[in-house]
């Protein structure tokens, strides 16, 4: 099975897999079922981006798997932290991690469920631009809001991704062959 991160395959611009619009909702919807399982077991992930979400060959019904990784900076939810971030180093970090919620950056809240929703939520309008949906790019945009309290849920997050699925062909192409073998070998054996 090959695998390469998703980040990989929204950067990379000579060799990269073309990501259609079925399977870029349903990595979101995946991704969403992950960080909800997470946080069915009382867990926050807090390194949600595309860098630590693995996309791997499709199994045996033709479906995509998703694999989170660097569990580094998890934790349970019941001991999240405040960060304490330098006032003068926040505006760095806000551009080096955009994918951390600005509450967080800030000192403003503890790490939580939200937060973690707004990674997923920046990484559905990276996989929305790239396939040039504005549906997706809706659906990241109620994930992303500043206000904590109106952010959305991840259950609404998967049953949109579930919406439209069920309204966007799929095309032969969205199965094993999204992640070509040389490009899963340029990456990992150079």
């Amino acid at each position: 099975m090959n695998n390469i991160t998703l980040y990989l395959i929204l950067e990379s611009k000579d060799q990269a897999p073309k990501l259609t619009q079925y399977n870029s909702i349903y990595i979101i919807e995946l991704l969403g079922e992950a960080i909800q399982h997470l946080h069915n077991h009382g867990v926050l992930h807090n390194d949600i981006k595309s860098d630590n979400v693995m996309v791997c060959q499709a199994n045996e019904d033709g479906n995509l798997q998703l694999v989170l990784i660097d569990f580094g900076k998890a934790c349970k939810i019941e001991q999240a932290e405040y960060c304490d971030i330098p006032k003068k180093r926040r505006k760095m970090y806000r551009e080096k991690h955009s994918h951390i919620a600005q509450e967080i950056v800030e000192g403003i809240a503890k790490q939580s469920t939200a937060s973690n929703i707004l990674s997923v939520g920046r990484i559905a309008y990276r996989l929305g631009q790239h396939v040039y949906s504005n549906e997706v790019t809706d659906l990241s945009i109620s994930c992303t809001n500043e206000n904590v309290i109106v952010r959305c849920s991840l259950s609404l997050v998967i049953e949109e991704c579930y919406i439209m699925l069920s309204r966007v062909e799929r095309d032969r192409n969205d199965s094993v062959y999204l992640v070509p073998v040389h490009l899963f070998e340029y990456y990992y054996r150079n």
